[in-house]
Parts: C-alpha cells; sequence; structure tokens
C-alpha cells in the first residue's frame, strides 16, 4: 500500500514542500542566492510550499522574505494558511 493511501485511510492530511530558498545549502546566502534559488525551484508551478528555515544563523532568510512574498504577489501566487489549503 501506498504511503498516501494509507495516510488517507486514517484521515492524516499531508502537506510537504515543493520550492526551497536554498538557505541551507550554504553556510552564508545572500539575499540573491535565495531569491534565485526560490525563483528556479518555484518554475511556474501552480502551487507552491517553500521550504525555509528559521534559525538565528539564517538572517538572511528573515532578510529575504518581503523580496520573496513581493515577488511571487508580482507573479500571481496568493497567500494561504493551512487550514485554506486542505478544504
Amino acid at each position: 500500500m501506498e504511503a498516501n493511501e494509507l495516510l488517507l485511510q486514517n484521515n492524516i492530511l499531508h502537506i510537504d514542500w515543493n520550492a526551497l530558498t536554498g538557505d541551507a545549502e550554504t553556510a552564508n546566502p545572500t539575499i540573491e542566492f535565495e531569491m534565485e534559488r526560490m525563483k528556479k525551484t518555484v518554475n511556474n508551478k501552480s502551487s507552491v510550499v517553500i521550504l525555509m528555515h528559521d534559525a538565528p544563523s539564517k538572517k538572511v532568510t528573515a532578510e529575504a522574505l518581503p523580496q520573496i512574498i513581493s515577488w511571487l504577489r508580482e507573479n500571481g501566487y496568493e497567500f494561504k494558511n493551512f487550514y485554506e489549503i486542505i478544504k
């Protein structure tokens, strides 16, 4: 039995990331690096969940957020919370 079937049978919903900023790929990423990595992995997907890390060493990720949000909005993406996604 597939994992997704097992989850559904047990009323367990699963949402996983399908894009990323690459903030864990290098010790000192720049905002430009994270923006380019995010754009490349979003790659015109109709729906994205972007992996980003929240840690003191990931200060650049927090600094990149305004640009990430602007770019996503400019490219037609809407922001929803988990409960809106699973309806």
